[in-house]
């Protein structure tokens, strides 16, 4: 029995060995410089186009949204039928976004494409 537990202990020494080397090699690979204000202000200036470019997909625009948003606060109204959320940006300003909330049985369908062009708009 002593015999097992020595070789499950090193077996989770020999695991945690590894996991601590992938986190080293992670930390070493993602040092990424800050950028200067100089060159964030020529990226903000590109950034309707890049929004548009039609090899912008939505994972990429996710990335550029993110860290814009401090928080996001969804309220489900249920007697009104209606989702409300309200983004709290980091700059301190608030959109607020009103939704229609999806009935039983809806099978699946997304928001309408008003909504969606609405959402886009405001990113």
């Amino acid at each position: 029995m002593a015999g097992e537990l020595e070789a499950r202990w090193n077996m989770a020494l020999a695991h945690a060995a590894e996991v601590e080397g992938k986190i080293h090699t992670h930390d070493a690979g993602d040092a990424r410089p800050i950028a200067d204000p100089a060159s964030l202000g020529v990226l903000a200036t590109n950034l309707r186009a890049v929004w548009d470019a039609p090899t912008t997909d939505a994972r990429l625009k996710k990335r550029i949204v993110r860290p814009l948003i401090h928080e996001l606060v969804a309220n489900i109204g249920a007697a009104a039928s209606k989702i409300v959320l309200v983004v709290h940006w980091i700059g301190g300003v608030h959109s607020e976004i009103r939704l229609p909330k999806r009935r039983r049985g809806g099978g699946g369908v997304t928001a309408p494409a008003n909504i969606i062009k609405l959402c886009a708009n405001r990113c």
